[in-house]
């Protein structure tokens, strides 16, 4: 199974270490979860302009997608917001990075 979705060979697999294998294993549920919830967002899509097309007298013309027809992953997650460490580390990756391009630039 792990084979055939992760499209590699025998001798591949069994080269990987299992944080490999775990972490490839990863990507792959993230990803199909990803064209599963944009199918079901199309559908969710059709189904809306569907309803408020028809011609009812109980219809209510202020549906919109995620009232009509809503998903679990519709919440929204409550972030914490930053605190000032976090905002300083992250404008030292942002500046590490450009400098590090800009070493690369006048290098080549």
């Amino acid at each position: 199974m792990a084979l055939a979705t992760l499209h590699i060979s025998s001798d591949e697999f069994y080269d990987l270490c299992p944080v490999e294998f775990t972490h490839a294993m990863t990507i792959i549920d993230k990803q199909q979860e990803q064209q599963f919830k944009t199918s079901m967002e199309v559908a969710r899509f059709l189904a809306v302009h569907l309803w408020n097309s028809s011609e009812r007298s109980l219809k209510k013309p202020e549906f919109t997608a995620q009232k009509l027809i809503p998903f679990t992953w519709d919440k929204e997650v409550e972030k914490e917001p930053q605190s000032m460490n976090d905002m300083l580390n992250t404008m030292l990756g942002v500046a590490a990075r450009g400098n590090a391009a800009a070493k690369r630039k006048s290098k080549g």
